[in-house]
C-alpha cells in the first residue's frame, strides 16, 4: 500500500500537529492556485473560440487579419491566424486537462492528511462532461 493510499493517523505530539496543519495550509494555497491558474486558462480557451468562430464566420475580405499578440499586433493572413489559433487552443486544452488533474491530486492529498478520505467528495472525483454522443442518447425520442 503506497503513502497516498494509506489512512492518515492523527498526530501524537504538538510538533506533529504544527507540521500537519503546515502541510494543509500549503497544499491548500497550491490548490486555490491551481483553480485560479485553470481559470485563466479557461477564459483563454473561449477567447480563443470566439476568435476561431468569428473568423469562420466573417471572413475578411482583404485575406488579412490583425492578431494580438502580447503587447504588440501582427497581421497574418486569415489562414495562418485560424491555425495559430486553434494550435493555441489545443496547447491550452492540454494544459488545463493536466491542471485539473493536479488540482485532483491535491484534493486527495488534502482527504488524505485531513482524514477526510472516504467521503462523498471521491464519488464525483473522475466524472466527465457528456460527450455529443450521450447527449444524442438523452435527448433522443423515446417512443
Amino acid at each position: 500500500m503506497t503513502s497516498q493510499q494509506q489512512q492518515h493517523r492523527p498526530p501524537e505530539t504538538p510538533q506533529e500537529y504544527a507540521e500537519l496543519q503546515g502541510r494543509l495550509h500549503e497544499l491548500a494555497g497550491r490548490s486555490e492556485s491551481l483553480k485560479e491558474y485553470a481559470l485563466s486558462l479557461d477564459i483563454r480557451r473561449q477567447g480563443n473560440r470566439e476568435a476561431a468562430g468569428g473568423l469562420r464566420r466573417h471572413p475578411p475580405e482583404e485575406g488579412k487579419v490583425w492578431m494580438a499578440s502580447g503587447d504588440i499586433f501582427l497581421r497574418f493572413t486569415s489562414d495562418r491566424a485560424q491555425a495559430m489559433i486553434e494550435a493555441d487552443s489545443a496547447e491550452t486544452s492540454k494544459e488545463l486537462e493536466d491542471v485539473r488533474a493536479e488540482q485532483k491530486e491535491v484534493a486527495s492529498e488534502i482527504e488524505r492528511l485531513d482524514g477526510t478520505s472516504g467521503g462523498a467528495a471521491h464519488l464525483f472525483r473522475d466524472l466527465r462532461p457528456m460527450s455529443k454522443e450521450d447527449m444524442r442518447f438523452v435527448n433522443r425520442d423515446v417512443p
